[in-house]
């Protein structure tokens, strides 16, 4: 099939498709609908398709500006669906510059211009090379921050996360026709529908999504990156954990209460996920503290509010000694709950009902003491010392020391359920996460219709529709104008 005959004569495109500044190589792209037959006559070149050739790039009077390796995609076998021609060029930003220069004298007459930020990938979606999804994975593996990123983007650019939203369209549609039969021979009992197999197909495309559900919650988790924030009373020790996480001093760290006055942030990897994780000003009585530490506090439970996870931060100085280990990791919860109820803003706020973990800090103050490497074994061999629970679970550790990093943050990922780089990665955005669960929305009032309403079949077709039309949306197969826009825009240029 002809992709191109089917869209409108669009005027060429140009763009660095590399990025800017100072390099070896830099690739100029061009996409138009006829370069073939307008462009390469101009330049005097003759290209065999999808092969390199080495090729003298010219001014209109014949100068010659440089030695360029061109390759010629003729539609619509190239990545954008139209004509598409490469030119690499040496990468001095004066040369660049007056290559893209004589690339636009050259195709003047069919108003060649410059491309806006996300140009090409966006004609081949109108042009039908690749989906509104893929197209999407496109930009986030260019930005991928980790390997994970990278694969998971990379996954869905090759179309396995299109294949799946494509599933559950071919399943709707298939229930569409269903009860649009009804409608249109109402003769047929509506009860039909069920011997149709109708009841049985919204039972079965409803538990697929809601199963599929939490793995895009994690994908779009994965897209975006996890945010910690770091919570506590001051000298728990919450700068010397972020200084410990980052390899490096970040944070100023000192017996002095109240050192920490406003957010500090540091993004690393961890398995594969990129995490950004911010210390905060300690929390204490606002009596005794002056005016910029409390903007410093009131700040600190604004970053708890937006992070993902929420680490409160106690110090063992503050737990009564005890020589047995559990007995010390539950005063360790006990104490954590008596300070967040005292101290979190408000008791109205769900989000802040709980801290995701309690973090017991400074185990090496229990020394060398037989007894304590007893009470902490598994923090001196393992790495550190966990408590698990349904709610506050414990996890000690030595950040002075970078003891038990590695079991704390282990400990985040497994309570956010998050998929480790053992498993293959689910790549989502939080856009697809909420269309779906606008689609699963509409089916199940499909279902209650159904259940409720002595299967009305009117009602039932709207809702189907409406799911129908969520799912399309994650692929292009429907969708506005202002939405493209936005999606298309966040691009960088030549892509």
């Amino acid at each position: 099939m002809n992709l191109v005959s089917k869209t409108p004569k669009t005027e060429p495109i140009l763009a660095q498709a590399t990025a800017k500044g100072l390099s070896a190589i830099a690739v100029l792209r061009i996409s138009g609908s006829d370069l073939a037959g307008t462009l390469l006559p101009r330049l005097g070149w003759a290209l065999e398709p999808r092969r390199a050739s080495l090729r003298t790039l010219r001014a209109g009077n014949g100068e010659a500006i440089d030695q360029v390796l061109a390759v010629f995609f003729p539609a619509p076998h190239s990545f954008t669906g139209e004509d598409l021609l490469e030119l690499h060029t040496h990468g001095s930003p004066a040369m660049i510059a007056w290559a893209l220069e004589t690339m636009l004298d050259y195709g003047k007459a069919e108003s060649m211009r410059l491309a806006k930020p996300g140009e090409f990938s966006e004609r081949a979606f109108l042009n039908g090379r690749i989906d509104l999804a893929q197209a999407e994975a496109i930009a986030d593996l260019i930005a991928a921050s980790t390997r994970l990123q990278a694969k998971a983007a990379l996954a869905s650019l090759q179309g396995d996360f299109s294949k799946q939203v494509h599933r559950y369209l071919d399943a709707v549609q298939h229930m569409r026709l269903l009860v649009e039969a009804a409608l249109d021979f109402p003769e047929e009992p509506v009860e039909s529908l069920s011997d149709w197999g109708l009841e049985n197909a919204l039972t079965e495309a409803i538990a697929a999504m809601q199963g599929q559900l939490p793995a895009w919650q994690r994908g779009a988790q994965l897209q975006q990156g996890l945010s910690l924030a770091l919570i506590g009373p001051p000298n728990a020790g919450k700068s010397s954990l972020l200084n410990a996480f980052a390899g490096e001093e970040l944070a100023l760290v000192d017996a002095e209460p109240g050192t920490t006055r406003d957010r500090i942030s540091q993004r690393f990897q961890w398995a594969g996920q990129a995490i950004e994780m911010t210390d905060t000003a300690g929390i204490r009585d606002a009596a005794q503290a002056g005016r910029i530490e409390l903007r410093g506090m009131q700040r600190s439970w604004e970053s708890a509010l937006r992070a993902q996870a929420v680490l409160l931060v106690i110090s063992l100085e503050d737990i009564a000694p005890t020589d047995d280990r559990g007995d010390l990791l539950q005063r360790a919860q006990h104490h954590a709950k008596t300070w967040w109820q005292a101290n979190r803003p408000s008791d109205d706020d769900p989000s802040m009902a709980v801290p995701t973990l309690v973090v017991l800090n400074k185990i090496d103050l229990l020394g060398a003491d037989p007894a304590a490497d007893d009470l902490l074994s598994d923090a001196i061999s393992g790495g550190a010392t966990q408590i698990s629970a349904a709610s506050w679970p414990v996890v000690a550790v030595s950040a002075k020391e970078a003891r038990g990093l590695e079991t704390l943050m282990d400990a985040v990922l497994n309570k956010l359920a998050f998929q480790g780089e053992s498993t293959e990665p689910l790549w989502a955005r939080l856009r697809h996460v909420q269309a779906l669960e606008r689609a699963l929305g509409h089916l199940k009032l499909a279902q209650a219709h159904w259940t409720t309403s002595q299967g009305q079949a009117d009602l039932m077709a709207e809702e189907l529709r409406l799911a129908q039309q969520a799912l399309a949306e994650m692929i292009g197969v429907w969708s506005d104008e202002d939405l493209l826009g936005a999606i298309f825009g966040r691009f960088c240029i030549g892509k």
